[in-house]
């Protein structure tokens, strides 16, 4: 059952659009990440969902109801933002309590509310304190308590865990994971950290310049982008991008000629011979090891070493501006300065026309 829909959604500042036409369906109960670059449109779509700004041309519905014209309030939403906005002359209790008892709630039903949603968020011992008394990750615990007390209908977070160190935000994640399966509530969730996007979504909404650029699971984005800029946003470290020429193809399979090498066999749905393509490929599936498929000479410019994985990075014929990044599980005795030949399956490999679209997916 569709939960909200987005219909040819347009936002214009001015004579400015910023939003081009999107179209988009999300399920009862489904956790959708939007993701993308710093001025993509992410948070001024979720404001449009919130009510907070205005739809310039086409049609917003949750449930089986036209919202384009009603209050943030009137929409069945309850926003967290990445500031907690919480008042902090009000203790937790109070803050939670405060939509509660706008909407008319009686107190006896907002106190069962309140203790229930502060069992679940083990703010129990809290509830007397004031946000100046609180850490970074119990005021967030808060402002997503006063969202879910509420009972809405849908949950939008916008960037809640900015704001927080690495460690907690590794926390607050698996939290909130665990509340949305534990409610089913539908849930919008932006960010611009694909580590997050990945972790958390059923599906993931990837933006750019105002437009939706793929929607799929993690996996899929992850296997099968539908082109350049997905690949390169989705996976951490980015994925390689190399010039190549189309050298030879039938139905099934072409070659193609990469930094003076040829490279056969890789699964094909389109592309014409002499055609300039981008190959692509990620640096987990780069190996030391021998294969079939793509094999790469380069001199190791720089190492990093993590302990449980190794990162190179190669120059490959003597280019040192553009460098391949190869990532090795364990450590690696490897010094800057080796020359190494890197190998990769041509299972793992994308290829993208001059467009930037992809010519083939893998699985």
């Amino acid at each position: 059952m569709v939960s909200l829909s987005l219909n040819n959604v347009k936002k214009r500042f001015g004579k400015t659009e910023v939003l081009h036409g999107i179209n988009l369906e999300i399920n009862t109960g489904e956790f959708v990440v939007f993701v993308g670059p710093s001025g993509c449109g992410k948070s001024t779509l979720l404001r449009l969902i919130a009510g907070l700004e205005s739809i310039s041309e086409g049609e917003l519905r949750i449930g089986d109801g036209r919202v384009n014209d009603l209050s943030p309030r009137e929409r069945g939403i309850a926003m967290v933002f990445q500031s907690y906005a919480l008042y902090p002359h009000m203790s937790v209790y109070r803050n939670m309590a405060f939509g509660l008892r706008i909407d008319g709630d009686r107190r006896d039903e907002i106190d069962r509310k309140i203790r229930a949603t502060a069992a679940k968020l083990h703010l129990e011992p809290l509830l007397n304190r004031k946000p100046g008394q609180l850490s970074g990750g119990q005021r967030q615990r808060v402002a997503i308590g006063r969202a879910i007390v509420r009972e809405p209908r849908v949950f939008l977070f916008d960037e809640p865990l900015s704001n927080l160190d690495a460690a907690l935000r590794v926390r607050m994640r698996i939290e909130i994971a665990r509340l949305q399966k534990e409610l089913r509530t539908t849930t919008i969730y932006v960010t611009h950290d694909q580590v997050e996007a990945m972790t958390l979504a059923d599906r993931i909404v990837v933006l750019q310049g105002g437009r939706v650029e793929q929607v799929g699971t993690p996996i899929s984005l992850y296997h099968q982008p539908a082109n350049r800029f997905v690949a390169g946003f989705i996976g951490s470290p980015a994925m390689n991008f190399l010039p190549a020429t189309l050298v030879d193809a039938d139905y099934r399979s072409c070659a193609i000629n990469v930094a003076g090498h040829r490279v056969s066999g890789i699964p094909r749905l389109g592309g014409m011979i002499g055609q300039s393509v981008t190959l692509g490929v990620r640096p987990e599936h780069l190996s030391l090891e021998p294969c079939e498929g793509l094999a790469l000479d380069g001199q190791v410019e720089s190492v990093e070493r993590l302990g449980d994985i190794t990162y190179l990075y190669l120059s490959l014929n003597g280019d040192t501006e553009n460098l391949l990044t190869v990532a090795q599980k364990g450590d690696h005795a490897l010094a800057r300065g080796a020359a190494v030949r890197v190998h990769a399956p041509h299972t793992v490999l994308h290829l993208f026309d001059a467009g930037g679209q992809a010519l083939q997916n893998t699985v």
